[in-house]
């Protein structure tokens, strides 16, 4: 926990603006940790779980969009808009079957 404190007050202390979110190192969170976020101070923070965020969801353990500079604009967008994310298709090129009589 002294170094979630830490961190964030170094931070703030160069941008001169409070740190108030966080991104969980390689994504890698619990309920535990997620608590000794919240007691450093953080009141967001994001997992690598793929998704957009619902206001239900607890915001110390919020999914993401990832964003690629490769993709593009038109991609993040459509990922960000649409329930693209939500549907479980991350990297998968959605495919779909056209059957014939």
């Amino acid at each position: 926990m002294e170094q979630l404190v830490n961190s964030r007050t170094a931070l703030g202390r160069i941008t001169g603006t409070p740190v108030t979110t966080f991104c969980y190192p390689y994504g890698r969170c619990n309920s535990g940790l997620a608590w000794c976020a919240e007691q450093a101070g953080y009141r967001i923070a994001v997992t690598t779980r793929r998704g957009r965020a619902h206001a239900r969801d607890d915001k110390l353990l919020l999914p993401r969009v990832s964003v690629d500079g490769r993709k593009g604009l038109l991609k993040f967008l459509f990922k960000a808009a649409t329930r693209y994310c939500d549907l479980g298709f991350h990297g998968r090129r959605l495919q779909t079957t056209i059957s014939g009589s």
